[in-house]
């Protein structure tokens, strides 16, 4: 990813800089609404996401939440992406319940 981050960077493609440096290096976030994915983003959900296993990926978009494998998954190891979603879930703070898009 950081090949990733510094070829966006040079392209200016948009990568949400955020307060946790090891965040930043570990992941790379494209948001449409940049106030959403701050809130979505809070330090906590910043922190668990640095110790994410790194063949997990998520998109939000579109009332989803996506929770990948970025590699082929034996059967057990099903169990723990569906854990991880549901702790990334977990994590989502209240006030994006009522969170209104921008028109």
């Amino acid at each position: 990813e950081l090949l990733g981050h510094s070829i966006a960077g040079m392209l200016a493609k948009g990568d949400l800089r955020l307060e946790n440096d090891e965040f930043n290096r570990r992941w790379f976030v494209d948001a449409d609404d940049e106030d959403f994915a701050a809130l979505l983003l809070s330090p906590e959900m910043q922190t668990w996401l640095v110790g994410v296993p790194k063949w997990v990926t998520f998109h939000i978009g579109r009332g989803q939440i996506v929770c990948a494998a970025k590699k082929a998954l034996k059967p057990d190891a099903l169990a723990d992406l569906v854990a991880l979603c549901e702790e990334f879930a977990g994590l989502i703070v209240p006030e994006l319940q009522a969170w209104i898009p921008r028109a």
